[in-house]
């Protein structure tokens, strides 16, 4: 149940080769939280994983990631 086992984010260290890679994504603090949120494709929702404070940072963590 972690985001490196699927996805590559070099921020993370995380090298996952399952899901897009995230680095240079350029992906909006929104989107990623809809994604964390509710999930979409393969992605499981993490609504009842995570709390609402845990997905607000994990989304604005990612967002910012994912612009370099």
């Amino acid at each position: 149940d972690n985001c490196a086992g699927c996805h590559a984010l070099s921020e993370a260290d995380a090298n996952g080769q399952l899901g897009p890679e995230i680095d240079g994504a350029g992906l909006s603090v929104d989107r990623v939280h809809d994604q964390i949120e509710n999930g979409g494709g393969s992605m499981p929702a993490f609504k009842d994983r995570l709390s609402p404070e845990e997905i607000d940072q994990l989304a604005e963590f990612v967002s910012q990631a994912s612009q370099s």
